[in-house]
């Protein structure tokens, strides 16, 4: 059962939350703390700055709420007093407030959870806000950024020396990330490594995880992305088909996978991890061996499909696991094959590219990104289609063009 700060500053045994609680708080005179806050109304639409500082404030305190629609006592005194209600609630309104806190904040606050609570004819509206591995939080002024942060019943603003601590947590935070990216990596590599091929391995992870007490993915979710997943990607041009998988994902430590399994070696797997990452191990099944193409050659088509299909992946994942978090991802290429990689790119007539026209590729860099799955699948498109040139400019390829990778969602 979760529990809020509403729940601990009430002393209460985690439960839903309730309109019981609110009056509760109401009834002792519950006082603000660094975690919670009383709003007699929802921000006005002039008043974005100031629902950006709330935000912002209590992502860098480490998280908590901001209940609209009870009015405090006053006076000096920070208690809960009385139930105002706020009149209108809608998905409007939600969106409005979200972008505020997608734009007016810098870098953006995720993971907002808006709980509408009724009681007769009256409302209120809890904001849940997490802890955030981002912090500080900046949100502009009008005349500079500034960093605020509760403290008690009040938001003031972080001086130098803070924000310099704030930074480095994030520093730590981000090498986490880091290494769990690594290694989910390599997890996935200990399963598909096979002779002559190049294998693609991608993992995405979430800045701000699902949170344990929600336990473990529903299998029935699983299936549903694996049966989206196989349509394609809509970042793709033609949209071809992501393979296909037995929709029998199994269960794993923390995670579920779905294999594509020959001769009982995986040929291609996915996986999705409880905390909402994702992974793809695929191979050059299209264009190793075929005529002009050696077993570690890569077509440039295989690569941008896969990106755009871990891309596809997380977004969906996102959107069904309800995460409003942005996303690290890692793409990484290798062969067993003591040969150097060649991404192999056509030519306007549809010729293979001469080799000697592309760049050998050793040892392959891993691509890092970031993509924000509520940004919209305009902005989405954009970060793929960089992560995306990233990983063929190492093959000497200047640009992906249009054939494989939209250049626009406007047609979709």
């Amino acid at each position: 059962m979760p529990t809020t700060p509403l729940h601990l500053a009430l002393g209460r045994e985690p439960s839903d939350l309730t309109w019981e609680l609110v009056q509760e708080a109401i009834d002792t005179r519950l006082e603000e703390t660094d975690a919670l806050d009383w709003k007699s109304a929802l921000p006005a639409k002039e008043a974005r700055t100031e629902f950006a500082k709330d935000v912002a404030a209590m992502a860098n305190s480490g998280g908590g709420m901001i209940v609209y629609g009870v009015q405090e006592q006053g006076g000096g005194s920070s208690a809960a007093a009385a139930v105002t209600g706020i009149e209108q609630w809608d998905d409007g309104e939600e969106r409005r407030l979200r972008q505020i806190a997608y734009s007016g904040i810098q870098p953006p606050v995720h993971g907002l959870t808006f709980r509408l609570l009724q009681h007769e004819h009256s409302q209120v509206v809890a904001l849940s806000i997490p802890g955030s591995a981002d912090s500080p939080h900046l949100v502009w002024t009008g005349t500079g950024f500034t960093a605020p942060i509760r403290y008690g019943a009040q938001t003031e603003f972080m001086r130098e020396r803070e924000i310099e601590r704030a930074y480095r947590a994030r520093f730590d935070s981000y090498a986490g990330l880091d290494a769990t990216l690594d290694e989910r990596i390599e997890q996935l590599r200990q399963v598909v490594s096979g002779p002559d091929r190049v294998w693609m391995i991608g993992s995405a992870v979430p800045l701000q995880p699902r949170p344990l007490h929600q336990g473990r993915v529903e299998r029935n979710v699983i299936v549903d992305l694996l049966t989206t997943y196989e349509t394609g990607s809509p970042y793709s041009a033609e949209r071809p088909s992501a393979g296909s998988f037995s929709i029998n994902p199994r269960r794993g430590l923390r995670r579920w996978r779905a294999y594509e399994a020959l001769a009982g070696r995986a040929e291609r797997v996915i996986e999705v991890h409880d905390d909402g990452g994702v992974g793809i191990a695929d191979y050059n099944w299209a264009s190793g061996g075929r005529d002009g193409f050696k077993n570690n050659h890569i077509g440039m088509s295989e690569v941008l499909l896969f990106a755009s299909n871990l891309v596809s992946l997380l977004v969906a994942t996102a959107r069904a696991l309800q995460l409003d978090s942005g996303y690290v991802l890692r793409l990484t290429m290798f062969t067993d094959s003591p040969d150097a990689i060649y991404v192999r790119s056509l030519d306007r007539q549809g010729r293979p590219v001469p080799l000697d026209q592309l760049a050998p590729i050793p040892r392959f860099i891993p691509v890092d990104g970031a993509i924000e799955p509520t940004s919209g699948d305009e902005a989405i498109l954009s970060a793929l289609r960089e992560i995306a040139t990233d990983l063929v400019n190492q093959g000497g390829i200047l640009d992906i063009g249009t054939r494989d990778i939209r250049a626009s969602m406007v047609d979709v």
